[in-house]
């Protein structure tokens, strides 16, 4: 096991009280021995990778197999603290703290039985098996209920024995349809996951997948069915751009939750509103937008990627409703949190295009704009110009409109043949076309030299065909559009009115 295993699991048992498990450990040891010198380690972060752990205790190299030993033995105190966490301060849904709960009195039930202790442990079984019923945890209702079934055919009660039978036959069948629903969501993730581009038949399959989804929760409606169902139907009718459904079932699937308020989870009700924020970005709907958004605040931690994603759609619908002073405040949230050094350098060089965009959008007084230094992020080769399926055309747009901003045509012109080149490399107009059409608007606009009128005139027609494809109606390698299309082009043309000095 490598150290940054050793260090999630320890993670889990020493960062929940101000005096960390760790500590106690030691105290209860005289000494200090290697493994103990190895377990506060891991709790303090001390080493990111084993030569540092091995040079750190020992002062010296040493073979593989005397430190594997040392770290199997720090791995089974850690593991064996798992089970001595305390719910009431380690988990914050009663959900969790249900199925830890279970886990921890079906697994002494079982303990129980192998020694012998008939009754304690069946006790602890049918505690477990409560829980089970109740929380929708199936599997673990098998479990519970083979361990009764065979207690109960040495008791010679043949109801109470028939009793466990029949509710295992039934428990079976919806487990069954719950790994049928697990399957039908999770084969989409995969293949979104594993594929460079999504076939043709990509919406057929989800909407087939979400109408079998829909036939399993009308014969076995649990809480796994259910919540698979809204995914693989949130995606499909994302799929088609109809968002106001997507939104209404993301809404769905939270009513459902809030109605039954033991399976509530804090990150499945942040997952619903950050469906909906989504949605509302590409419907444009500031107003429903800005209260997801509000919501995602109090479910996300700071910091965490889940909350870098919600500051993204939110910082998009800004810039996408024109709330320009709403985006600037977002935009520095996220730089200025301390978690955003330790960010990939992919999330943080999206930031920084994001940025190039809200300086596009700024007046020339404000504070940002003069800090921005826009030569040298034209001259720059960000990361993603290297992934040609991720935003490189976003910084190409970025450089382009922030050329105008300043009056630098010549640079526009000198990135015009590199233009050209990589609409017809990577931008097809089956799959991309706002993103086709907008770019043959630029290229008309570079060819006449920038007269507003002329540009205007002859673009037109790309702008009346870029209007009529929906926001959204990219391949799925596309980048979202920073700013729309649509609504850039006639804030280019203004800017091509205004005469340079």
């Amino acid at each position: 096991m490598s150290i940054k295993n050793l260090q999630e699991i320890s993670s889990l048992v020493t960062n929940y009280t101000k005096k960390n498990r760790f500590v106690e450990i030691v105290e209860e040891d005289e000494g200090e021995s290697k493994y103990l010198q190895l377990i506060r380690g891991l709790g303090e972060k001390s080493w990111q990778n084993e030569e540092e752990a091995i040079q750190g205790i020992y002062g010296k190299q040493l073979g593989d197999k005397t430190f594997a030993m040392l770290k199997t033995r720090a791995k089974e105190r850690l593991v064996n603290m798992i089970f001595q966490l305390d719910t009431q301060k380690r988990f914050k849904s009663s959900y969790d703290k249900a199925y830890f709960l279970t886990c921890k009195n079906l697994l002494a039930g079982t303990v129980l039985l192998i020694q012998g202790r008939l009754k304690s442990g069946e006790e602890q079984l049918k505690l477990a098996l409560t829980t089970s019923r109740k929380y929708y945890f199936t599997d673990l209702s098998i479990v519970s209920l083979r361990f009764l079934r065979n207690i109960n055919s040495f008791s010679g009660s043949k109801q109470t024995f028939g009793k466990y039978n029949s509710e295992i036959k039934l428990v079976m069948k919806t487990l069954q349809a719950e790994l049928e629903a697990e399957e039908l969501n999770q084969e989409l993730i995969l293949e979104v996951v594993a594929s460079v581009e999504l076939k043709d038949n990509w919406i057929e399959k989800v909407k087939h997948n979400y109408e079998e989804l829909q036939k399993i929760v009308e014969k076995y409606d649990t809480y796994s069915t259910r919540l698979n169902m809204y995914r693989v139907g949130i995606r499909y009718f994302d799929s088609i751009y109809d968002y106001k459904n997507a939104i209404r079932l993301a809404s769905e699937c939270e009513y459902y939750l809030k109605s039954n308020p033991h399976l509530i989870q804090r990150v499945r009700l942040g997952e619903m509103n950050l469906n909906k924020l989504y949605g509302s970005l590409h419907l444009r709907d500031y107003i429903n937008g800005s209260e997801y958004a509000k919501t995602c605040m109090t479910l996300f931690n700071p910091g965490t990627l889940n909350w870098l994603i919600f500051l993204e759609f939110y910082f998009l619908l800004c810039l996408h409703t024109q709330n320009h002073e709403q985006a600037v405040e977002i935009y520095l949230q996220v730089i200025n949190h301390p978690s955003f050094n330790g960010y990939p350098p992919q999330n943080k060089e999206k930031w920084k295009i994001f940025e190039s965009f809200l300086i596009y959008t700024l007046p020339e007084q404000d504070k940002m704009n003069r800090k921005f230094n826009i030569p040298k992020f034209l001259n720059e080769v960000p990361l993603y110009s290297k992934d040609k399926a991720g935003y490189n055309l976003s910084i190409i747009i970025a450089q382009t409109i922030l050329s105008l901003k300043i009056g630098d045509y010549e640079k526009i012109v000198e990135r015009a043949e590199a233009l050209k080149l990589y609409a017809n490399r990577y931008i097809k107009k089956e799959k991309n076309p706002r993103s086709y059409y907008f770019i043959k608007m630029l290229l008309v606009m570079i060819q006449y030299d920038f007269d507003p009128k002329k540009t205007e005139q002859i673009a037109n027609k790309f702008f009346i065909k870029l209007k009529e494809s929906q926001l959204g109606m990219q391949s799925e390698l596309e980048s979202l559009e920073v700013i729309p299309y649509d609504l850039l082009w006639p804030e280019i043309l203004k800017k091509l009115s205004v005469p340079q000095v």
